[in-house]
Formats: C-alpha cells, structure tokens, sequence
C-alpha cells in the first residue's frame, strides 16, 4: 500500500523500536516505511526526508556507517535533482552528511566535500545578490 498514513504509521514503529534498542526491527520498519513515502510523496518531500533522516541514524546506532553517509548523500542528491542545482533546501543536509562521514572514518572525503558545499552555496547566494551580506568565514 502506497498511502502515506500507513508509511507514518511504520515509521512511528521503527521510531519506537529504535527508542526501545532494536534497531534491527527499527531499521525494517523504517526502511518499508522510507520505500512508501518515495512512491506516495517522491523522494525530496519533507516526510521522506525526515524518514530517510531518521533511518540514516539508525543505521549510525546498528555502527553501519557507509549505509548513513548513503542515507545523506541521497537526501542531497534527491533535493538538488527535484529542486534544482541552485536550491539551499540541500545544504541543510550537509552538517549531517559530515559528521557521518566522520564517523565513516572519511575526514578527506569530508573535507572536499565540505569545500565544494561552501563553492556551491558562494555560487548561488552571489548569484542570488545576497552572497555580501553574510558573515565572512576566516581565512
């Protein structure tokens, strides 16, 4: 059943499962829960993002660590796809996506990634005309 009422209902059992230690069973609920949501909502929809979220944590709990950078990786890349490649709705996702690859023991994939996200966002705040008005990062 592709209706997403069934998919929060799913996803409030993997939270409660996760709550509970079993992130096993978390992990299954939430991963039906994320498929539904997909078909239902599309894959850049707030609920399937906060899914897709939530599972990427699990996977960090169960120590799978490239499975959560995956979890991020295809947040980012859904958002940019669905909202275009000069939407700021993916870079929210960013901090989450580092501290994942960090803990993916990752540091040098984290850091260039993490400097092609400020490249990225330079380029389109400028682009926008508010690129002036924020603070200045240190040199």
């Amino acid at each position: 059943d592709s209706n997403p009422q069934v998919a929060m209902c799913l996803d409030n059992i993997a939270m409660n499962y996760k709550d509970m230690g079993d992130y096993e069973k978390a992990l299954t609920y939430g991963k039906d829960s994320l498929n539904i949501l997909i078909e239902a909502m599309g894959e850049a929809h707030r609920e399937t993002v906060l899914c897709r979220r939530a599972l990427a944590v699990t996977y960090g709990r169960l120590h799978q660590y490239e499975e959560k950078v995956n979890q991020f990786k295809e947040i980012i890349a859904a958002q940019k796809r669905v909202l275009g490649a000069d939407s700021k709705e993916p870079f929210t996702s960013f901090p989450d996506l580092f501290m994942a690859l960090y803990e993916a023991k990752e540091m040098v994939q984290g850091l260039e990634t993490a400097a092609q996200a400020v490249s990225d966002l330079q380029r389109i705040l400028e682009a926008e005309g508010s690129g002036a008005e924020g603070p200045k990062c240190r040199e």
